[in-house]
């Protein structure tokens, strides 16, 4: 038997009076999240030009040191893994746009409203969970028993479980 898990899942639950579905979530899902996190995202070019003009003219490394950050921040592609789309997601406000993203396939009425009341009636914790469900999870790599360990990173787990250290 294969392992499905990492496939996403339609999911129904019982919440503000009415009953909602989600969809699996897909990467029309995912663009349309992304389409949106972009605008509540700071821009990185409006940022970098905005810290030019506080540093001072002749401190050149500070300034060269700048532009590589903003050229840096303003060429990162927005993926689904990304630091910043995961940092908006976990946030209640993306939350909530998530929700109404997986929930208006079913209920095309969802508004953001809709999603954020969710949120607060389920609480992070459970619109988190929902989230994670409809977008499946990644099969993890099979490992033997020690492998990916080194023995320094057996030696502080022997320290912080409290066992003797066989090089002691």
């Amino acid at each position: 038997m294969h392992d499905t898990s990492f496939v996403g899942r339609e999911q129904t639950i019982e919440a503000l009076g009415k009953t909602w579905k989600f969809s699996r979530c897909a990467l029309e899902h995912w663009t349309e999240f992304r389409d949106w996190a972009v605008t509540q995202l700071p821009d990185p070019k409006k940022s970098g030009i905005d810290l030019l003009a506080m540093l001072p003219m002749d401190d050149v490394e500070s300034r060269r040191e700048a532009v590589r950050a903003t050229l840096a921040t303003s060429n990162n592609w927005l993926s689904v893994g990304s630091d910043a789309l995961v940092n908006v997601m976990s946030m209640p406000e993306g939350l909530a746009k998530m929700m109404q993203i997986l929930a208006k396939e079913h209920q095309p009425e969802t508004t953001h409203a809709d999603g954020w009341q969710l949120v607060m009636f389920l609480g992070q914790s459970k619109a988190h969970e929902i989230a994670a469900v409809a977008a499946g999870k990644a099969p993890k790599k099979e490992q033997s028993p020690g492998e990916g360990k080194t023995p320094a990173t057996n030696e502080r787990k022997k320290r912080w479980t409290g066992q003797q250290s066989s090089g002691a």
